[in-house]
């Protein structure tokens, strides 16, 4: 594994589709896999709002957030939850689209017109276009950075995880 995930985690996965879902039951070894998302689907067992999350302080060794910040307005409160939930040394594994491809800097645009979303920010209910200075926010939290570019892996490991080579992947440590 490209980021050393240790195995036993307990890990708290953040809106998994089913095929995300589907791959940590298959190849994660974890003594705990909560999935949480806003609406309540067969793979997901706690519902919630991820700026608000009613779990205990230091509850999870492993958080997941594969391409859900750019959907949420108040991304700090998330971030901040995040890092609440988190033990001391668990890892963050996070994942946003950079958008426009290789843009430098993460923008959002105030009182932008919804129909507009897919032009400014690449999809229609994206609220933020995240550029690769994305992870500073999570510095200020208190989180460390490790940035794992995809084209960088070799093709098997892109294939086998079915990322994008457009992808960066952060791994965030409390």
């Amino acid at each position: 594994h490209f980021f050393n995930i240790k195995e036993n985690q307990d890990i708290l996965h953040i809106a998994p589709n089913v095929s995300e879902y589907l791959f940590v039951k298959n190849n994660l070894n974890y003594d705990n896999y909560n999935t949480l998302n806003l609406k309540k689907f067969d793979h997901i067992d706690i519902v919630g709002d991820i700026t608000n999350l009613d779990i205990e302080d230091n509850s999870y060794t492993l958080i997941i957030a594969w391409h859900v910040l750019e959907h949420i307005k108040d991304d700090k409160s998330a971030i901040s939850e995040m890092h609440r939930v988190l033990k001391t040394g668990g890892n963050l594994l996070l994942c946003v689209p950079i958008f426009p491809e290789e843009n430098k800097k993460t923008f959002e645009i105030k009182n932008a017109d919804p129909s507009s979303f897919e032009e400014i920010y690449g999809h229609y209910d994206h609220i933020r276009g995240c550029g690769l200075d994305y992870y500073k926010r999570f510095e200020t939290f208190g989180f460390k950075t490790k940035t794992l570019k995809v084209k960088e892996l070799d093709v098997s490991d892109i294939f086998q995880y079915g990322l994008s080579k457009s992808h960066i992947v952060w791994m965030f440590t409390k």
